[in-house]
């Protein structure tokens, strides 16, 4: 909810946490527009120990719950490709076993070719929100935090398929 701020104007509490390199002179805190419709935003620099990643838990269980942050891609469509292998794309020395899943339907993902000029090929997502459940059967899956679980390299690099970890 907005929380009124003087007479006239509702102020939103959000936190966005960007890299942004300023010209000399810039003056912190700064009011400045954000996004698409130019909303103002008031921009401050925050101390680097307000912006720490956020640890993974404790795992204590012999089976974790992995939940999709980003919609993943994998070949073998509702589950990554990866689990008859046991391993996790570059983590060779953790072995998992895949022995549950809940997921809704599909998530159809487009865009735009700027090289080729044209649609690229729509494809089906597992969306965010699904649920993987594995058996650890070697190694610490706490590696997988905050790691995506897609097969394919390029999915990874862009984002896909991120992890939080729990205990069940």
């Amino acid at each position: 909810g907005s929380e009124p701020v003087g007479d006239r104007l509702n102020a939103l509490p959000v936190a966005l946490i960007s890299r942004i390199e300023c010209p000399d002179g810039s003056r912190w805190p700064a009011v400045a527009p954000l996004g698409g419709e130019r909303r103002l935003a008031l921009w401050r620099e925050l101390p680097a120990a307000e912006v720490a990643w956020p640890a993974p838990p404790a795992l204590k269980g012999e089976i974790v719950r992995a939940i999709l942050v980003t919609p993943g891609a994998f070949d073998l469509g509702w589950k990554p490709g990866w689990c008859g292998g046991l391993c996790p794309p570059g983590m060779p020395d953790l072995k998992l076993e895949l022995v549950a899943a809940a997921s809704p339907r599909f998530q159809p993902v487009s865009g735009w070719d700027l090289q080729a000029r044209g649609p690229k090929a729509t494809r089906f997502l597992v969306p965010a929100g699904s649920v993987f459940f594995f058996r650890v059967i070697g190694g610490d899956p706490a590696k997988l935090w905050m790691r995506s679980i897609c097969d394919r390299e390029q999915d990874r690099r862009d984002g896909g398929g991120i992890v939080l970890l729990g205990d069940c």
